[in-house]
C-alpha cells in the first residue's frame, strides 16, 4: 500500500489528463504533507499509549488526591482531540 493514496490518484489523474506543472507541484507537496501528517499521528498514538501507561501507574500506586486529579486531566486533554 502506498505512504500517499490520495496524492497517487491525484498524480495518475494528472498524468492522464497531462495537467501543468504547477499541479504536479501541488502533487509532490501534497505527497510530503501526507506522509509527515501520518508520522505526526503515529507519534501522538506513542504518545498517548506512554501517557495511559503513567497514568495507569499513578493510578496503581498512588491514593494522593493531586496525583489522581493528574490523571483525570490527562483523560479529559486525550478525549478533547479536534
Amino acid at each position: 500500500m502506498s505512504d500517499t493514496p490520495r496524492t497517487d490518484k491525484a498524480e495518475r489523474t494528472a498524468d492522464t489528463l497531462n495537467v501543468m506543472d504547477a499541479f504536479e507541484f501541488a502533487i509532490y507537496h501534497g505527497q510530503k504533507l501526507e506522509i509527515e501528517l501520518a508520522e505526526a499521528n503515529e507519534r501522538i498514538k506513542k504518545l498517548e499509549e506512554a501517557g495511559d501507561a503513567m497514568a495507569s501507574s499513578i493510578k496503581e500506586i498512588c491514593y494522593d488526591r493531586y496525583d489522581l486529579n493528574k490523571v483525570d486531566n490527562w483523560n479529559k486533554a486525550k478525549e478533547n482531540k479536534p
